[in-house]
């Protein structure tokens, strides 16, 4: 659900619901959850955010600027790190960055104010101090550190476990406009993704694990550092942070090679729940989590003579489910489902969730003499 932010030193925004974390050259600023979440299972933390206002020149010089995604494990009782500028240099060895020109490699990137902060981790926006020109003012950089450690990569061994440049985000630049955010944790793999602008593919990934940095998920506060070392506002609204939630329209089949469903007998095949990132829920669901019914494949020949029915649904061990069902015919048929809990986008309050196509069987002909369904007409 909604984060709610007072901890810290952010100014909110009367009437716009934006935090702005830092407002002049030399600011720094900070904002934290109040309550922790259980991120055990994984987490994906949605914002938008806005780096404004930016007037540069050649004389720039390392100046940056940038915003920091915190997650702790124990909320900071001040406000984070020096003000103004905290640059990190990064070489193309760190952070597996490519092995190419050191000209062609961002080198200069803001620490967002995250400095310092034990058992966390942050995922810094940055731009790019490089290119604060005018007509080139798009470029800018991501990277992830882990225990409030952004010691400089280039010469000290910093602890950067992704980075990345934004050459050219999908919609506007990135100084002054705004921006969406994504962060996604897989607990299973162990992994992170940061997502921009809606894109498809992730900006960086890069293996995140509890522990690392001290970072505890079972305890974690989501918020926010920033700081600039120019005249800018760095901003952050629309902040939503959840454990992974069942999504029934990126939930699929599991398929099992081989398997043969026939009409004679009772078939069953593996329900795999996924969160809104296709990624899968492994936490252990209990039977009555879904509402699923079998439907003949539309356009099916003779169709208005295939029935189904759902004889049973029950939860495993791995977050999975089994799914017994029977049919009268051979013939394709479609698993249609969605979660009784999940989160689905309704027109109004007392809309009933809708059910998506999770994946389509193929039943084959009964070969036993004599067997005869009992399937009943919906």
């Amino acid at each position: 659900g909604d984060a709610t932010f007072v901890a810290g030193t952010a100014h909110p925004l009367a009437g716009a619901g934006v935090l702005r974390l830092a407002a002049a050259k030399g600011e720094s600023g900070s904002a934290m959850s109040t309550e922790p979440l259980d991120a055990s299972y994984g987490l994906h933390v949605r914002f938008r955010f806005r780096l404004a206002n930016n007037k540069c020149h050649w004389g720039c010089g390392k100046k940056t600027a940038g915003v920091t995604l915190v997650l702790a494990s124990d909320p900071p009782d001040k406000a984070p790190g020096p003000g103004g500028n905290c640059s990190v240099t990064l070489a193309p060895q760190d952070a597996n960055i490519p092995s190419i020109s050191p000209l062609q490699v961002h080198t200069f990137m803001s620490c967002g104010g995250y400095l310092g902060l034990p058992n966390s981790v942050g995922v810094v926006v940055s731009i790019d101090p490089s290119h604060l020109i005018t007509g080139d003012a798009s470029r800018g950089s991501a990277a992830l550190f882990v225990g409030g450690d952004v010691r400089d990569g280039g010469s000290l061994n910093g602890t950067s476990r992704a980075y990345a440049q934004i050459v050219d985000p999908p919609a506007e630049p990135l100084v002054d406009a705004d921006h969406e955010a994504l962060f996604v944790w897989q607990a299973s793999a162990a992994m992170a993704y940061l997502f921009l602008d809606g894109a498809e593919l992730p900006a960086f990934s890069a293996q995140l694990a509890p522990g690392d940095g001290g970072w505890a998920p079972a305890r974690t506060f989501v918020g926010f550092t920033a700081e600039t070392g120019h005249e800018m506002s760095l901003d952050v609204w629309g902040v939503r942070a959840a454990t992974p939630a069942v999504d029934g329209e990126h939930t699929t089949l599991v398929p099992r090679p081989l398997q043969l469903l026939t009409a004679c007998e009772l078939n069953t095949v593996v329900l795999d729940p996924r969160d809104s990132c296709g990624f899968p829920i492994l936490r252990p669901g209990a039977d009555g989590d879904w509402r699923v019914e079998v439907r003949p494949f539309p356009g099916e020949e003779h169709s208005e003579h295939l029935r189904a029915r759902v004889v049973d649904l029950r939860a495993r061990d791995d977050g999975t489910y089994d799914l017994t069902f029977e049919a009268t015919e051979a013939g394709n048929y479609t698993v249609m489902g969605t979660p009784v809990n999940g989160t689905f986008h309704a027109p109004h309050a007392d809309a009933r969730p809708p059910l998506f196509e999770i994946g389509t069987v193929e039943v084959r002909a009964c070969t036993r003499a004599g067997w005869l369904s009992a399937i009943p007409a919906r």
